[in-house]
């Protein structure tokens, strides 16, 4: 009886130590926005980290990224947020208090963000001068064209050298409907010149560097003639009209990989065009004469919650995830390139066919896009870019340079009540 009492102390305490030890761990909260394709990237590398670190739990928090934003920002007023938080803040979101300077993190751990990651990945993580976030990737957009197609068409390849015009001479020939063969994907109406290589490559200007000031800018001549391009070449349909993109969905990898689009545009999900039977070619975008192009560099971000309770953890996490070995296993998964210059040498990709066309884009300094620099050029902004659209192709409205005038204007007005809201 007494052994039976002896073995049941000794149950009873090894399982109030297990309690205890499982308790003592320190749990730390990390949200993301990304599909449930993705989840096994970050749940490889939260995984990595806790082989590493066992006292420490990663809670992977997965939110639709359609109400994303506002779920954060809720759960950072009830003071719940997560800990660590995947997204791209606008640069001047660090005056709202809410994201941790991680600049004196850096300077005790004696790191130096111009060792660790590409140009374009810390510019967008640092703000006045201090840094508020830690990348994620580095995306570098590059074009890319079927060989096939052109084939089939008779046509010449590209040349690293050509010309928006010359792009659309190519299309003009290439196009045909009844064949189900279309010309540029990636071309989004009014997005177009905020997020993609070739708003850049046509010399458009959207805001000063700031992102306060759009007169001046978006209805500057440089700007106005970029936008009739993209108008012009939606009206001679050499983009992927509408109704391909309903059938297989917008998404530029989604669309290349088909075999029916001429041109394309390689961005996230590369993988999608390796396991693809095509015969693709990447190409840097075309650039307009007489213009200096800018390098559209992307940069998703890992920022750490003011208000966390495990600072020193969450900053601990934040170095692992932003380094070379969850560079690695993002590396492999193929859903985002590691901003990390050390992973793509160790990998070759500065060789590789398509990683060296963005290795060499990588160098360069980034052209970041305004939304990514003024917090409520999404909101306030953006309505009028579309607004141009809407007016020329729906409303019938002419000339041009009036309204992007118009809408440059109204546009400017709203920015300029909001910040003076703020």
């Amino acid at each position: 009886m007494k052994r039976i009492q002896l073995i049941s102390l000794v149950c009873v305490t090894l399982i109030l130590f297990a309690s205890l030890a499982v308790s003592a761990k320190v749990t730390i909260v990390w949200a993301n926005p990304d599909t449930l394709e993705w989840q096994t990237t970050y749940q490889k590398i939260a995984d990595a980290y806790m082989e590493k670190n066992p006292d420490v739990v990663i809670e992977i928090l997965n939110v639709p990224q359609g109400g994303y934003v506002e779920k954060i920002l809720t759960s950072i007023a009830a003071d719940v947020a997560p800990d660590v938080i995947t997204y791209y803040f606008a640069a001047d979101q660090a005056e709202d208090g809410f994201l941790e300077d991680l600049t004196p993190y850096f300077e005790r751990d004696g790191l130096d963000p111009n060792e660790m990651w590409f140009p374009s990945a810390r510019a967008r993580a640092e703000y006045q001068g201090r840094y508020y976030s830690v990348p994620r990737d580095a995306v570098y957009l590059t074009f890319v064209y079927n060989e096939e197609i052109f084939d089939n068409a008779g046509v010449p390849y590209p040349t690293p050298d050509w010309t928006p015009e010359e792009m659309r001479d190519i299309l003009r020939q290439i196009v045909d409907y009844e064949n189900n063969i279309f010309g540029l994907a990636g071309i989004n109406k009014a997005h177009t010149l905020q997020s993609h290589p070739f708003g850049y490559s046509l010399g458009a200007k959207l805001t000063d560097p700031t992102g306060r000031q759009v007169q001046g800018y978006l209805d500057s001549p440089e700007t106005i003639e970029a936008i009739q391009f993209i108008l012009d070449l939606e009206e001679e349909g050499l983009v992927v009209p509408q109704f391909f993109m309903d059938q297989v969905g917008s998404s530029a990898s989604r669309l290349f990989v088909t075999g029916q689009v001429a041109v394309g545009l390689i961005e996230w999900n590369t993988q999608r065009y390796y396991d693809s039977p095509l015969r693709w070619t990447p190409i840097v975008a075309p650039v307009k004469k007489g213009i200096e192009p800018l390098v559209y560099g992307h940069s998703v971000q890992y920022y750490m919650w003011s208000g966390s309770k495990n600072k020193d953890i969450a900053w601990d996490f934040l170095k692992f995830i932003s380094g070379p070995e969850a560079g690695f296993i993002a590396a492999e998964a193929g859903h985002w390139p590691p901003p990390n210059p050390e992973v793509w040498l160790e990998l070759g990709w500065d060789t590789e066919r398509l990683r060296s066309v963005q290795w060499d884009l990588a160098q360069e300094g980034p052209a970041m896009p305004p939304y990514e620099v003024s917090r409520y050029f999404k909101e306030v902004v953006r309505p009028h870019l579309t607004n141009i659209w809407v007016r020329y192709q729906e409303l019938g409205e002419r000339p041009l340079e009036k309204i992007v005038k118009e809408e440059a204007a109204a546009a400017q007005a709203a920015l300029d009540r909001a910040y003076r809201r703020r």
